[in-house]
């Protein structure tokens, strides 16, 4: 009965860390069970005056390396936004080990699930209320492209569900159709309720019904060179797909490793890259008959990805991976630099070609990294907020813009890296777009696709920063 009731004591701790986290970590549960299980016997053992055993020590202090593992790395991503909840806990918590009322795997154990519901809390997305509509219909610089309600005059509430949210864009060069990923609603009939596959015009929102391809669960997808094919990364079957562009019809497949994710398209030599999630595999097809050249491990786990064609150089910010930035030679399939070591949380990415720089967000600081692509050497730092994920160069309005998927904020600096603006475009922006005629910026986020009227935002900021600069001191004239 005691050897029970030590393990229970043990488990606490970990109760809403592997509620939370298994689907993400299928091996945590397991893990957990045989570290508390070591925990148990040296406890029993101690209270009986006998020495561990090696093997139970080991597994003793394992546990408490992943107890505060885990506090520290959640405590620290959350603690930004509830502040005055983890604060006054962690102090509690501490009060209490140091007077003796709980022991310090209890206390820490107490903080850490107050920690991880903080977290789980964080990545909820807004329901779709009034006050959420008239926060839409009511932002000056933005304007609706996409909207999973329909629209914001009567909206389908039952459309906006929680997680719901866009995962990639791309258009066609005159941009008369604009294709993307997101995760749908699984509650059509043939739509298999994962990330799926739609097409739009975006020059005229709202007129017509997109097209949409969903038989499976999609990633991403990109246009060959020629613009009549859309490819696609099934990423529950393992394949590429190949579909018409015009009607999102399949013509062809071929098989990948397991969950395919990016798609690169190299317009120049005709040929297609499919990164995959975890492994760090790369795949090279060639175009238009999509055989397979080449499959290489680039050390690498994309969460974004950002190629200079001109190079052959790709870049990917790597998610649970010991290095957050990699640096890829496309023509050799080859790692070649690797930067911020034990950054496990990656973002996005995003090349500066101009003045040779690449852009790499940290999802848990908010930080978002500038490097030098010829030193690797970091030569300026964003501070945006934690939770940062897309990161875009905008070259001709010499603007970096960064994404949240916990706050509803667009972030924009300057390429002096500090901050010009900020627009209110939703939670969970994953997606970050301009596109290729006009330089329109879009945003994709749990809402849908908006575009950003940077050009309307900088006009009434500089309006603003000149009236301050005019407006008389306390003791002006």
């Amino acid at each position: 009965m005691r050897a029970l009731i030590l393990f229970l004591t043990g488990l606490f701790p970990f109760l809403f860390v592997n509620g939370a986290m298994a689907f993400v970590v299928p091996p945590l549960p397991a893990l957990t069970l045989v570290l508390c299980g070591g925990y148990a016997a040296v406890r029993l053992r101690r209270e009986r005056g006998v020495e561990p055993g090696r093997t139970a020590k080991l597994l003793y202090a394992a546990y408490f390396a992943l107890l505060f593992f885990f506090l520290f790395f959640l405590f620290r991503f959350s603690v930004y936004h509830y502040a005055a909840v983890l604060l006054p806990a962690l102090a509690a918590c501490i009060a209490l080990a140091a007077a003796r009322k709980l022991r310090v795997e209890l206390a820490a154990g107490l903080l850490l699930n107050i920690t991880t519901l903080c977290v789980f809390l964080l990545f909820l997305p807004p329901r779709c209320s009034d006050k959420l509509l008239d926060r839409i219909n009511t932002e000056k610089y933005i304007r609706p492209v996409f909207l999973f309600m329909g629209n914001t005059t009567r909206p389908d509430r039952g459309a906006f569900r929680l997680y719901d949210g866009v995962r990639r864009i791309t258009s066609n060069s005159d941009e008369s159709r604009l294709f993307f990923t997101a995760k749908g609603k699984g509650n059509e009939k043939n739509d298999a309720g994962f990330y799926s596959l739609r097409s739009i015009d975006p020059r005229i929102p709202g007129s017509e019904k997109p097209i949409r391809w969903s038989s499976s669960r999609i990633y991403d997808a990109e246009l060959t060179p020629d613009e009549k094919y859309l490819l696609a990364t099934d990423y529950d079957n393992g394949k590429l797909l190949k579909l018409d562009a015009a009607t999102l019809e399949p013509v062809e497949s071929r098989p990948t490793n397991p969950y395919p994710m990016f798609i690169v398209v190299d317009r120049i030599f005709n040929r297609a890259f499919v990164t995959h999630e975890g492994n760090g595999t790369m795949i090279e097809f060639s175009l238009p008959d999509l055989e397979q050249k080449h499959k290489k491990n680039v050390f690498g786990s994309p969460i974004d990805v950002a190629v200079d064609w001109n190079s052959g150089e790709m870049y990917t910010s790597n998610w649970m991976f010991p290095y957050m930035l990699s640096e890829i030679d496309l023509h050799l399939l080859k790692k070649i630099r690797v930067k911020f070591p034990l950054s496990f949380v990656g973002g996005g990415v995003a090349l500066d070609s101009a003045r040779r720089r690449v852009y790499v967000s940290n999802s848990m600081s908010g930080k978002v990294f500038a490097v030098d692509r010829d030193t690797f050497g970091t030569t300026g730092t964003l501070r945006a907020k934690p939770g940062a994920r897309p990161v875009l160069v905008d070259e001709k309005r010499k603007l970096i813009y960064v994404g949240n998927m916990l706050g509803p904020d667009l972030l924009i600096f300057g390429f002096d890296h500090r901050r010009v603006g900020s627009v209110y475009v939703g939670r969970n922006c994953r997606a970050l777009y301009l596109t290729p005629k006009t330089n329109r910026l879009l945003a994709g986020t749990a809402l849908g696709i908006f575009e950003v009227n940077v050009d309307l935002l900088l006009y009434d900021e500089r309006q603003r920063s000149t009236r301050r600069a005019q407006k008389p001191g306390k003791h002006g004239g």
